[in-house]
């Protein structure tokens, strides 16, 4: 009897909170993008323009030292950003298990024996 209980009761709490998870982490993953999106159009305006040889009658493209630094720094600004998106999906999870089933330091407590 509580097996279906359980079953029966998930679309319920699902839809319960399923607009607030969406909305964090809609808003976390473009927080996300638009940073990560600006700091690599600066880097790449910078690299792209510094980095280009050009002579009189063709066009190189852009160095191999200006396409290291453009990489360099996506790779640097990626990982603050990824950290900054586990972070908040963790926070997310916990605050709606939190609602789900409240836990107190006297549940915690008991459930480590002591």
């Amino acid at each position: 009897m509580c097996g279906r209980y359980v079953v029966s009761a998930a679309p319920q709490q699902l839809a319960l909170d399923f607009g607030a998870v969406l909305g964090r982490l809609l808003i976390m993953y473009l927080l996300v993008t638009t940073v990560s999106g600006v700091l690599n159009l600066i880097i790449s305006t910078i690299a792209g323009g510094s980095g280009t040889t050009t002579t009189a009658t063709t066009d190189t493209g852009p160095s191999a030292g200006g396409l290291i630094g453009e990489a360099l720094f996506s790779a640097i600004v990626s990982v603050p950003t990824t950290m900054f998106l586990i972070i908040g999906i963790l926070m997310t999870y916990a605050q709606m298990r939190a609602r789900a089933v409240p836990t107190t330091a006297h549940d915690l407590v008991n459930s480590l024996g002591a």
